[in-house]
């Protein structure tokens, strides 16, 4: 099943064959002088450098940014960014790797001290 819309149909003839039982079209005129792009929609512009062109439907495609975790659409920008959670999330986690480094020093130092009393 092929279609084909009315103004391309328009430019065209039916040629039967009936030795080889084939049918096809032919062109009316020179397609060169005969074509125009004067119908067709005007391409548009992508706003974004992670949007991609679409050409059959002439439009513009979002990046799939919640196929990433921790990531969304900004929808002013059309470009992917970090949830809001992102950057507080890693901030609490590098606070608590360095709370932790101080307990574990001081636990260190304990134990050094302990250790060299049971020496003596």
């Amino acid at each position: 099943h092929i279609a084909l819309g009315s103004l391309a149909i328009a430019g065209l003839y039916t040629v039967v064959n009936l030795e080889n039982y084939t049918v096809g079209l032919a062109s009316k005129g020179r397609l060169e002088a005969d074509s125009t792009e004067e119908f067709c929609a005007r391409s548009v512009t992508c706003t974004s450098s992670m949007q991609t062109y679409f050409p059959p439907l002439n439009m513009c495609e979002d990046p799939r940014c919640s196929d990433y975790m921790f990531m969304m659409l900004d929808e002013r920008t059309k470009k992917c960014k970090w949830t809001r959670t992102v950057p507080i999330s890693f901030g609490v986690l590098l606070l608590v790797l360095v709370v932790l480094d101080f307990v574990s020093h001081r636990l260190y130092k304990q134990a050094i001290e302990k250790a060299s009393e049971f020496g003596q």
